[in-house]
């Protein structure tokens, strides 16, 4: 009987948690379970004293991808940066470099998210593209958004052909920026 209660109480949790489970990794949504627990990491309290050290979870930093091919919009980069402001605590930047553009230009763009005061991390996507982008986006749970210039050939292919033939989703929304769509925003909402 007391087991069965156990599992009613671990049933009547995972409901009442299932909107905040959502947004947890999968360890943590283990751990709200009652699943896989460790000893030291176990939320039920001890009788006693303990010598075991309490483990703190710190949350990974939000971060927003950023394609860059070397035909940057500054539409784009100015939507990127304002995205991470918004963040309670500023998000990071995972500059997506491709096509190969010149050093001057990346130092550029580099330059000015640091003095935004943006972290930024730079990631080279030069042999097999398509491959590595998917990759990094299957294995980035704390990621916001992936912006990109309306023309930039890699986001286009990854919504129109990898999508639709994996049968995966993108649960991350995809913002396209030019010149003129922020433009016509800024009009709209100035109006």
């Amino acid at each position: 009987m007391k087991k069965l209660s156990d599992d009613i109480k671990r049933a009547l949790n995972a409901l009442a948690f299932q909107n905040a489970g959502e947004f947890l990794p999968m360890q943590g949504k283990l751990e709200t379970l009652g699943i896989g627990q460790s000893p030291s990491t176990s939320r039920r309290p001890t009788t006693g004293k303990s010598n075991t050290l309490s483990i703190k979870r710190s949350k990974p930093q939000k971060k927003i991808a950023l394609l860059f091919d070397g035909n940057l919009v500054t539409a784009t980069l100015e939507y990127a940066i304002d995205a991470c402001k918004r963040q309670q605590k500023p998000a990071q930047i995972d500059l997506l470099i491709h096509s190969n553009p010149s050093d001057d230009q990346i130092s550029a763009i580099e330059q000015r998210i640091k003095n935004a005061g943006i972290s930024l991390k730079r990631i080279y996507l030069n042999q097999d593209v398509f491959v590595k982008s998917v990759s990094y986006l299957r294995q980035q749970s704390s990621l916001l958004s992936i912006v990109a210039p309306t023309d930039d050939a890699l986001i286009h292919k990854i919504v129109d052909e990898f999508l639709p033939d994996s049968g995966e989703r993108l649960y991350l929304p995809v913002v396209l920026v030019g010149a003129g769509i922020v433009a016509d925003i800024r009009r709209q909402s100035a109006a």
